[in-house]
């Protein structure tokens, strides 16, 4: 995880990638130590998920952030932490059709709201 201005990002293995760019519009993730205490002091509105193997990534605006479990988890080497899981959902962009807009199309729609 990483936190950069209002953006959280997230790396993915290519599965849930291909899930979360389809089928879903949340992601469930693990936070702990470090990235927790950064997580809780961030101002987040966009979330960004990168494909660990391709590079490959996208970013929504967040619709919402709930905390979903929150207890102490035990390690491999059998040391204990305290582990919070998060649900991040996000707007699913909306697809355009047709031809792009011009600029002056964009101008007149924008002074209209």
């Amino acid at each position: 995880m990483e936190i950069d201005g209002d953006t959280i990002i997230f790396h993915s293995d290519p599965e849930n990638y291909l899930e979360e760019t389809k089928d879903k519009n949340f992601s469930i993730r693990e936070l702990s130590g470090e990235e927790l205490r950064e997580f809780k002091n961030s101002e987040l509105s966009r979330i960004m998920i990168v494909n660990n193997d391709t590079g490959e990534s996208f970013e929504r605006q967040i619709a919402g952030i709930l905390q979903w479990r929150a207890e102490y988890a035990v390690r491999p080497n059998k040391t204990r932490y305290w582990r919070e899981d998060w649900i991040f959902w996000w707007k699913d962009e909306p697809k355009r059709r047709g031809r792009p807009k011009t600029k002056e199309v964009e101008a007149v729609e924008e002074k209209r709201m």
